[in-house]
């Protein structure tokens, strides 16, 4: 199997992932609000060039351990299945939560960070983006590919779709603010993420 074969269900689970309102999404919009678009679009660059960083520190790690055994190859596919179905239900579960309003406040530790280091530390602090690299990307690499070289590649278009999200949220910084300070829009986003995780995470059990 061709690892572009994978490309469009990794590339929805992605987008689907960067949908999600959280840490990211909140320092990205507080950036460009206190110091304008510029600043605001080479913070999400850096951001999604950390995701480059994880999928590069996974390739390294995992390619040592996995590479010689088909059985813990194929066992980490489901694995990422595992992790899908995980992020599904937790979604599910928060939006029988009562939503709170989308805290900008608590970024004012990096707010005053240039781009590069509000950008990156956020990203390689982030223990979600972590896990992905990890139980994650190595789902969608053929058993026949290598596997070092199949998550490096994965990472680095993790970076790209992720750019697609959130850059037209800086271009669109008010409509954007507005969007994500409504509880109920930001239910929406998740339940449709959600939805979505558990159809790819599916598909990818049946692959």
């Amino acid at each position: 199997m061709n690892l572009l074969s994978n490309l469009p269900e990794f590339i929805a689970a992605v987008f689907l992932l960067a949908m999600i309102p959280g840490q990211g999404t909140a320092m990205i919009l507080r950036q460009t609000l206190l110091f304008g678009s510029k600043t605001g679009a080479f913070t999400v660059i850096f951001y999604t060039i950390g995701f480059t960083i994880w999928g590069a520190l996974s390739a390294i790690g995992l390619a040592a351990i996995f590479t010689q055994s088909p059985t813990a190859y194929a066992i980490l596919k489901y694995v990422g299945v595992t992790y899908l179905l995980f992020l599904s239900f937790q979604g599910f579960m928060q939006l029988s939560k009562n939503t709170s309003k989308f805290d900008f406040s608590k970024m004012d530790n990096f707010v005053k960070a240039t781009p590069f280091k509000t950008g990156i530390t956020t990203s390689l602090t982030n223990a979600k983006a972590a896990v992905i690299a990890v139980a994650f990307l190595p789902a969608f690499v053929p058993e026949d590919f290598n596997l070092a070289l199949g998550i490096f590649i994965l990472g680095c278009v993790w970076t790209l779709t992720s750019m697609c999200w959130y850059l037209p949220l800086v271009l669109s910084i008010g409509k954007a603010t507005d969007f994500f300070a409504n509880p109920k829009s930001r239910k929406v986003l998740t339940l449709i993420s959600c939805f979505g995780l558990l159809i790819l995470a599916l598909l990818l059990a049946t692959s």
